[in-house]
């Protein structure tokens, strides 16, 4: 038996409220359009011109193409990186004269020392050459222990031999397990990313206090928590600290940049998620484990005999309070913000004051 049709009447609200489809989507593109541009009339913008790029692969590991600049945009910060003649970060740097380079303190070290999510002005190395010494930053995001062996290694054919090391570790430099792969819709985030409405949005949302749920929504908390696991690694305490993979690379680090410069200081920025504060409990949360399962405290020892067993010094920055994780990392990108890298320039420069300034 078949249905009934319709009456003409309701059956033509049916069709008029499908043809009120298209054009509901067409006024909303038209007004978000709209905001867009206004936006871009009356409110600053970040600097145009994406990482993407940037970037190069030579003899093995990063450099920045020389003299390209480019900028990396999120919800929380818009930041402008220019690479310097030699492929490192411009104005991270102090300008030394070829009488000046046997003096010269050379940093290395990943996206932490580099100055990542802050201007070039607000680095770490920058703030130590404000302070009148001579630093030279050759960090490079995404380095790790061997890519540290390189840079120590270029330094034998360079010049004079610097007066002192400084090796800036992170704690993914020395874990085992394999990184994560973020998940599809985080490339998607990054280019909505790209709108000055979207980031203007995303700011409210923060304000709010509903960024959890939005990073649920888009897939930012998964990719987080694969991070945490990969950087909470050595942590563990079945894993037993540093694997030999690491012990040697370590070791190979300090043993070269012994023969290297006069000097060596061997220092670990703790992330914000080990530092056994609020964040470390919200950050265990997120991947489903207990603190019991971890050890937050020996890798610091471990880090400190190694280094004066190689005639180093050791330090670590980490926030001692609730109230110093937040001001020292961004929430969401998990970096040094500029007051961290205000914290680690004063740790570096009471490493380096001592025997160097």
């Amino acid at each position: 038996m078949q249905a009934p049709s319709p009456p003409p009447a309701q059956g033509a609200r049916s069709k008029r409220r499908l043809r009120r489809i298209p054009r509901a989507l067409a006024l909303g593109l038209a007004l978000l359009v709209a905001f867009e541009v206004g936006l871009r009339l009356v409110a600053p913008q970040p600097q145009r011109g994406l990482v993407d790029g940037l970037f190069e692969e030579v003899d093995g590991h990063s450099r920045i193409r020389p003299l390209v600049r480019g900028t990396h945009l999120t919800r929380e910060f818009s930041v402008t990186y220019e690479g310097d003649a030699d492929g490192y970060r411009l104005g991270t740097s102090a300008q030394l004269t070829d009488d000046e380079l046997a003096g010269r303190i050379v940093v290395v070290g990943d996206s932490f020392a580099f100055g990542w999510g802050v201007e070039a002005k607000e680095s770490a190395t920058a703030r130590l050459v404000q302070a009148g010494l001579p630093v030279v930053n050759h960090a490079m995001p995404g380095d790790g222990l061997g890519d540290y062996v390189q840079r120590v290694a270029e330094l034998r054919g360079s010049g004079p031999a610097p007066r002192a090391l400084v090796v800036v570790l992170y704690d993914n430099d020395l874990a085992s397990a394999p990184p994560p792969e973020a998940p599809p819709t985080l490339r998607l985030r990054t280019q909505l990313l790209r709108l000055h409405s979207v980031r203007l949005v995303a700011s409210w949302v923060d304000a709010l206090g509903l960024a959890d749920r939005a990073a649920e929504s888009t897939g930012f908390a998964e990719a987080r928590a694969a991070i945490l696991g990969r950087d909470l690694w050595v942590h563990r305490r079945e894993v037993g600290g540093l694997d030999p993979e690491t012990e040697v690379a370590l070791q190979q680090v300090l043993e070269l940049a012994g023969q290297v410069a006069g000097e060596v200081h061997l220092v670990r920025v703790t992330p914000v998620y080990a530092a056994g504060g609020a964040a470390t409990a919200a950050a265990l949360a997120r991947i489903g484990e207990s603190a019991e399962a971890f050890d937050f405290g020996s890798l610091d020892q471990s880090l400190a005999a190694r280094a004066a067993a190689a005639g180093a010094s050791y330090a670590s920055l980490a926030p001692t309070s609730t109230a110093q994780e937040e001001a020292w990392y961004y929430p969401a990108d998990l970096h040094l913000t500029p007051a961290g890298q205000a914290a680690l320039a004063e740790l570096l420069l009471g490493q380096l004051g001592q025997d160097v300034r």
